[in-house]
């Protein structure tokens, strides 16, 4: 079904569980093996290894560029924070923990605005967007920007941030986003949509570009592909393995929908997935730099 994906809802939400399907696929060929039915156990294994094709790219070491070195780090932090986790306490915590320079926020509200209202103490740069349903968005910044605007990617009402900044004397572009749950056909095509909008602003920019965000998808899916593609983007998982995010209860069936996607210019140094912090999504961290012209 994961293969139809381009054609169907329901063949593009298969697409997404390639690890588990290899772990499956793997453990029936051994079952075959070991009841010595060989056609079974051949076939279950030429499917192992079709998923597992598409898992072992994300964990082949990316080469820096030449341009790379000597420059200052910086770090990002993502989470949806889920607007009905209480846990404020955690979500602090792990930020102060972590420390980075950049904190973006997905499905705030007031309560939780109130609840970290001491974060502009640390991060005093900041844009917050309110909206129902969970898609208030909110970016805190130790570092001043140049502009902070709200963008709606492919005119779907749903807003984004971008972030314009002048980090080790280049300048380059930070987008928040959070596009729809493809929970149905209709939701499907929002996202869809709202996804093509973000590839063609981000093919557009004439600078370093960095997007942050739970774009909903994973990168076996060919709308990500395409995201990537149009968008000139690519995925900062490369190197680090799948790391997934997303359900932190269930984690057989976690997949990676919480994305940090960088275009040329821009080296990520260090990736990694933080602890539960009560949201159904695990947070992302990110050390980057912006390489010399």
């Amino acid at each position: 079904m994961g293969s139809f994906a381009r054609r169907a809802w329901l063949c593009e939400l298969a697409s997404h569980f390639r690890v588990q399907y290899a772990w499956v696929l793997a453990a029936s060929a051994v079952w075959w093996a070991m009841n010595a039915h060989l056609p079974g156990a051949l076939l279950a294994a030429s499917f192992a290894l079709a998923n597992l094709s598409c898992i072992l790219p994300l964990y082949l070491p990316r080469p820096l560029e030449s341009n790379a070195g000597s420059r200052r780090t910086f770090r990002a932090l993502l989470a949806n924070v889920q607007f009905s986790n209480r846990s404020y306490d955690a979500v602090r915590r792990f930020i102060d923990k972590v420390n980075p320079e950049l904190v973006l926020l997905e499905e705030i509200d007031e309560v939780w605005l109130a609840a970290l209202e001491g974060l502009a103490a640390t991060h005093p740069y900041a844009k917050i967007m309110k909206h129902r349903g969970g898609f208030g968005i909110a970016l805190f910044s130790r570092l001043p920007y140049e502009s902070l605007d709200v963008e709606r990617f492919g005119n779907v009402p749903i807003p984004s941030l971008v972030g314009r900044f002048l980090l080790d004397g280049q300048r380059v572009t930070i987008i928040g986003t959070h596009p729809w749950s493809p929970i149905s056909p209709a939701y499907t095509r929002l996202r869809n949509q709202h996804l093509e909008g973000l590839a063609a602003f981000a093919a557009e920019q004439p600078v370093p570009l960095i997007v942050l965000g739970d774009l909903n998808t994973t990168s076996w899916s060919p709308v990500f592909q395409d995201l990537l593609r149009i968008g000139k983007l690519r995925d900062s998982r490369a190197g680090f393995g799948v790391q997934p995010t997303w359900p932190v209860g269930v984690p057989l069936l976690r997949i990676p929908i919480d994305h940090c996607l960088v275009s040329t210019g821009v080296t990520v140094h260090r990736r990694w997935i933080g602890p539960s912090v009560g949201s159904d999504h695990a947070p992302l961290v990110v050390d980057f730099s912006i390489n010399a012209r």
